[in-house]
Protein backbone atom coordinates (compact mmCIF):
# COMPACT_ATOMS: atom_id res chain seq x y z
CA UNK A 1 0.00 0.00 0.00
CA UNK A 2 1.66 3.35 -0.92
CA UNK A 3 1.44 6.04 1.93
CA UNK A 4 -0.62 9.41 0.55
CA UNK A 5 1.55 12.30 0.56
CA UNK A 6 1.35 14.42 3.54
CA UNK A 7 3.36 17.22 2.72
CA UNK A 8 1.48 18.58 -0.12
CA UNK A 9 2.43 22.12 1.14
CA UNK A 10 6.03 22.21 1.04
CA UNK A 11 6.70 20.40 -2.53
CA UNK A 12 3.63 22.60 -4.45
CA UNK A 13 6.75 23.02 -6.90
CA UNK A 14 6.79 19.82 -7.57
CA UNK A 15 2.95 20.63 -9.86
CA UNK A 16 5.28 22.65 -11.95
CA UNK A 17 7.40 19.86 -12.63
CA UNK A 18 7.19 17.26 -14.72
CA UNK A 19 9.03 13.85 -14.92
CA UNK A 20 9.32 13.75 -18.21
CA UNK A 21 11.47 17.28 -18.17
CA UNK A 22 13.74 15.96 -15.51
CA UNK A 23 13.91 12.32 -17.19
CA UNK A 24 13.57 10.18 -14.02
CA UNK A 25 12.26 6.43 -13.98
CA UNK A 26 10.22 5.14 -11.20
CA UNK A 27 10.57 1.71 -12.19
CA UNK A 28 11.30 -0.69 -8.90
CA UNK A 29 10.59 0.01 -5.49
CA UNK A 30 12.77 1.09 -2.44
CA UNK A 31 11.38 -0.63 0.63
CA UNK A 32 11.52 0.48 4.74
CA UNK A 33 13.64 -2.96 4.56
CA UNK A 34 16.05 -2.04 1.96
CA UNK A 35 18.12 0.44 4.32
CA UNK A 36 21.52 -1.18 3.39
CA UNK A 37 20.60 -2.12 0.30
CA UNK A 38 20.19 1.55 -0.71
CA UNK A 39 24.56 1.92 -0.23
CA UNK A 40 24.95 -1.63 -1.92
CA UNK A 41 23.28 -0.36 -4.95
CA UNK A 42 25.12 3.39 -5.06
CA UNK A 43 28.25 0.85 -4.90
CA UNK A 44 27.30 -1.50 -8.17
CA UNK A 45 26.25 1.93 -9.84
CA UNK A 46 29.69 3.51 -9.29
CA UNK A 47 31.40 -0.29 -10.29
CA UNK A 48 29.33 -0.28 -13.66
CA UNK A 49 30.58 3.20 -14.37
CA UNK A 50 33.70 2.81 -13.73
CA UNK A 51 33.82 -0.21 -15.85
CA UNK A 52 31.91 1.65 -18.90
CA UNK A 53 33.05 4.70 -18.39
CA UNK A 54 29.72 6.09 -18.97
CA UNK A 55 28.06 8.20 -15.80
CA UNK A 56 24.61 7.39 -17.53
CA UNK A 57 25.20 3.86 -16.84
CA UNK A 58 25.56 4.95 -13.26
CA UNK A 59 22.02 7.05 -13.17
CA UNK A 60 20.22 4.58 -15.35
CA UNK A 61 21.59 1.27 -12.52
CA UNK A 62 19.35 3.56 -9.84
CA UNK A 63 16.48 4.58 -11.57
CA UNK A 64 15.96 0.62 -12.42
CA UNK A 65 16.32 -0.12 -8.58
CA UNK A 66 13.68 2.33 -8.01
CA UNK A 67 15.83 5.48 -6.92
CA UNK A 68 15.44 9.41 -8.45
CA UNK A 69 18.67 10.92 -9.05
CA UNK A 70 19.27 14.27 -10.20
CA UNK A 71 22.28 15.40 -12.00
CA UNK A 72 23.59 18.39 -13.69
CA UNK A 73 27.14 18.20 -15.68
CA UNK A 74 29.12 21.62 -17.38
CA UNK A 75 31.65 21.61 -19.98
CA UNK A 76 34.98 23.74 -18.90
CA UNK A 77 37.81 24.48 -21.60
CA UNK A 78 41.37 24.38 -19.97
CA UNK A 79 43.08 27.98 -20.19
CA UNK A 80 46.73 26.98 -21.65
CA UNK A 81 49.70 30.05 -21.30
CA UNK A 82 52.64 28.07 -21.95
CA UNK A 83 55.00 25.55 -19.43
CA UNK A 84 53.57 26.92 -16.54
CA UNK A 85 49.88 25.53 -17.25
CA UNK A 86 46.75 27.21 -17.40
CA UNK A 87 46.40 31.03 -18.09
CA UNK A 88 44.10 33.58 -20.12
CA UNK A 89 46.19 33.59 -22.84
CA UNK A 90 44.07 31.18 -24.97
CA UNK A 91 41.64 28.27 -25.11
CA UNK A 92 42.75 24.92 -25.51
CA UNK A 93 41.05 21.99 -26.64
CA UNK A 94 41.23 20.24 -23.16
CA UNK A 95 38.02 19.85 -21.56
CA UNK A 96 37.35 18.99 -17.87
CA UNK A 97 32.97 17.99 -17.80
CA UNK A 98 31.89 17.95 -14.04
CA UNK A 99 28.96 16.47 -12.74
CA UNK A 100 26.96 16.62 -9.38
CA UNK A 101 24.81 13.25 -9.04
CA UNK A 102 22.20 13.20 -5.93
CA UNK A 103 20.48 10.22 -5.06
CA UNK A 104 18.65 8.95 -1.70
CA UNK A 105 16.76 6.49 -0.27
CA UNK A 106 13.09 7.01 2.08
CA UNK A 107 12.71 5.49 4.98
CA UNK A 108 9.26 4.19 6.10
CA UNK A 109 7.77 6.04 3.23
CA UNK A 110 8.77 9.62 4.40
CA UNK A 111 8.69 12.44 2.41
CA UNK A 112 11.92 13.30 3.84
CA UNK A 113 15.10 11.62 2.37
CA UNK A 114 16.35 9.54 5.13
CA UNK A 115 19.68 8.79 3.29
CA UNK A 116 21.27 10.87 0.68
CA UNK A 117 24.29 9.97 -1.39
CA UNK A 118 26.02 12.85 -3.34
CA UNK A 119 28.98 13.01 -5.36
CA UNK A 120 31.27 14.99 -7.97
CA UNK A 121 32.13 12.78 -10.88
CA UNK A 122 34.47 13.89 -13.39
CA UNK A 123 35.94 13.55 -16.56
CA UNK A 124 39.48 14.87 -18.18
CA UNK A 125 39.73 14.77 -22.07
CA UNK A 126 43.20 15.80 -23.12
CA UNK A 127 44.47 16.90 -26.81
CA UNK A 128 47.74 18.74 -26.68
CA UNK A 129 47.87 19.84 -22.90
CA UNK A 130 49.53 18.11 -19.93
CA UNK A 131 49.21 17.95 -16.01
CA UNK A 132 51.52 19.95 -14.02
CA UNK A 133 51.97 18.44 -11.50
CA UNK A 134 50.34 19.58 -8.47
CA UNK A 135 47.33 18.21 -7.09
CA UNK A 136 44.26 19.90 -8.20
CA UNK A 137 40.80 20.54 -5.45
CA UNK A 138 37.44 19.54 -6.24
CA UNK A 139 34.00 19.33 -3.84
CA UNK A 140 30.43 19.09 -2.80
CA UNK A 141 28.86 20.97 -0.67
CA UNK A 142 25.34 21.79 0.62
CA UNK A 143 23.42 23.99 3.23
CA UNK A 144 24.23 23.36 6.37
CA UNK A 145 21.10 23.53 7.98
CA UNK A 146 19.38 20.89 5.45
CA UNK A 147 21.93 18.16 5.34
CA UNK A 148 24.82 16.69 7.89
CA UNK A 149 27.69 14.48 6.81
CA UNK A 150 27.81 11.09 7.83
CA UNK A 151 30.97 10.43 9.73
CA UNK A 152 33.61 8.67 7.75
CA UNK A 153 31.43 8.30 4.56
CA UNK A 154 33.60 10.37 2.00
CA UNK A 155 34.26 7.65 -0.77
CA UNK A 156 36.58 8.16 -4.28
CA UNK A 157 37.62 6.31 -6.91
CA UNK A 158 41.04 4.96 -6.42
CA UNK A 159 42.78 8.41 -8.37
CA UNK A 160 41.52 10.25 -5.71
CA UNK A 161 42.67 11.19 -2.31
CA UNK A 162 40.28 12.14 0.47
CA UNK A 163 41.25 15.83 1.56
CA UNK A 164 39.17 16.52 4.32
CA UNK A 165 35.51 18.16 5.22
CA UNK A 166 34.10 21.38 6.29
CA UNK A 167 34.36 21.92 10.13
CA UNK A 168 30.64 22.93 9.62
CA UNK A 169 29.69 19.25 8.12
CA UNK A 170 28.05 20.38 4.89
CA UNK A 171 31.44 20.02 2.19
CA UNK A 172 33.95 17.31 1.28
CA UNK A 173 37.01 18.10 -0.46
CA UNK A 174 39.08 16.00 -2.16
CA UNK A 175 42.66 15.94 -4.10
CA UNK A 176 43.31 14.61 -7.68
CA UNK A 177 46.47 14.67 -9.31
CA UNK A 178 46.43 15.70 -13.18
CA UNK A 179 50.38 14.91 -13.71
CA UNK A 180 49.42 11.80 -15.77
CA UNK A 181 47.49 13.87 -18.19
CA UNK A 182 48.45 14.70 -21.91
CA UNK A 183 52.22 15.12 -22.53
CA UNK A 184 54.43 12.23 -24.44
CA UNK A 185 53.94 9.92 -21.82
CA UNK A 186 50.53 10.68 -20.16
CA UNK A 187 47.18 9.51 -20.69
CA UNK A 188 44.40 11.81 -23.22
CA UNK A 189 41.91 10.65 -20.78
CA UNK A 190 40.75 10.06 -16.96
CA UNK A 191 37.79 9.98 -15.16
CA UNK A 192 36.96 9.63 -11.53
CA UNK A 193 35.00 10.75 -8.32
CA UNK A 194 34.66 11.64 -4.99
CA UNK A 195 31.28 11.62 -2.68
CA UNK A 196 29.54 11.20 0.75
CA UNK A 197 26.38 10.35 2.44
CA UNK A 198 24.57 12.23 4.62
CA UNK A 199 21.06 12.60 6.51
CA UNK A 200 18.49 15.01 6.26
CA UNK A 201 18.44 17.59 9.20
CA UNK A 202 14.95 19.69 10.55
CA UNK A 203 16.17 22.27 7.53
CA UNK A 204 15.63 20.80 4.68
CA UNK A 205 13.11 22.05 2.00
CA UNK A 206 12.66 22.35 -1.81
CA UNK A 207 15.11 24.94 -2.33
CA UNK A 208 18.18 22.66 -1.09
CA UNK A 209 21.02 22.79 -3.51
CA UNK A 210 24.15 20.91 -3.84
CA UNK A 211 27.24 22.50 -5.25
CA UNK A 212 30.69 21.43 -6.60
CA UNK A 213 33.94 23.18 -7.94
CA UNK A 214 36.91 22.49 -9.49
CA UNK A 215 40.05 24.29 -8.26
CA UNK A 216 43.24 23.83 -11.48
CA UNK A 217 45.88 24.26 -9.48
CA UNK A 218 49.69 24.93 -10.78
CA UNK A 219 52.52 26.85 -10.88
CA UNK A 220 54.27 24.58 -7.61
CA UNK A 221 50.46 25.83 -5.91
CA UNK A 222 49.77 23.89 -3.56
CA UNK A 223 46.70 23.05 -1.38
CA UNK A 224 46.55 23.60 2.61
CA UNK A 225 43.07 24.07 3.56
CA UNK A 226 39.06 24.32 2.49
CA UNK A 227 36.19 25.33 3.96
CA UNK A 228 32.56 25.92 2.89
CA UNK A 229 30.08 28.70 3.32
CA UNK A 230 26.65 27.85 4.83
CA UNK A 231 24.87 27.31 1.42
CA UNK A 232 27.57 25.11 0.57
CA UNK A 233 30.15 27.36 -1.52
CA UNK A 234 33.55 25.88 -1.30
CA UNK A 235 36.49 27.55 -0.97
CA UNK A 236 40.07 26.69 -0.44
CA UNK A 237 43.29 28.16 0.99
CA UNK A 238 46.37 27.39 -0.09
CA UNK A 239 50.36 27.28 1.62
CA UNK A 240 52.30 29.36 -0.60
CA UNK A 241 52.14 31.55 -4.14
CA UNK A 242 51.45 30.09 -7.49
CA UNK A 243 48.42 30.15 -9.90
CA UNK A 244 44.70 28.17 -10.04
CA UNK A 245 41.81 28.36 -12.59
CA UNK A 246 38.15 27.56 -10.61
CA UNK A 247 36.11 25.56 -13.28
CA UNK A 248 33.94 22.64 -13.35
CA UNK A 249 31.42 24.85 -11.22
CA UNK A 250 27.68 22.49 -11.13
CA UNK A 251 24.91 23.19 -9.12
CA UNK A 252 22.03 20.35 -8.53
CA UNK A 253 18.25 21.31 -7.32
CA UNK A 254 17.38 18.50 -4.42
CA UNK A 255 13.92 18.78 -4.78
CA UNK A 256 13.88 17.22 -8.07
CA UNK A 257 15.99 14.57 -6.94
CA UNK A 258 13.29 13.71 -4.22
CA UNK A 259 9.60 13.47 -6.23
CA UNK A 260 9.68 10.00 -5.94
CA UNK A 261 9.92 9.64 -2.20
CA UNK A 262 6.73 7.78 -2.14
CA UNK A 263 7.66 5.00 -4.57
CA UNK A 264 7.68 2.51 -2.06
CA UNK A 265 5.45 -0.08 -0.48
Amino acid sequence: MVRKQDNTNRRNVLKTIGASAIGFSTVGTVTAKRENQFRRDVDQARKLREKTGENNKFIEYLQKKGYAVKSNTVHDKVHLGGNDGPSTQRLSSDELTATINVSAWHRNCNPDPYDVYAEYYFEWNMNGGSGDGDKDGFSVGWPASDFQYEENSATSSSNVDFHTRDNSLNAVFFKYDDTGLGGYWGDDYDSGYGGCYMNTESGYGDSSTFAGKWAHTYDNLTICGASASGSGEPSWSFCNDGKKDYMGFTQTDYSEADQYWANCQ
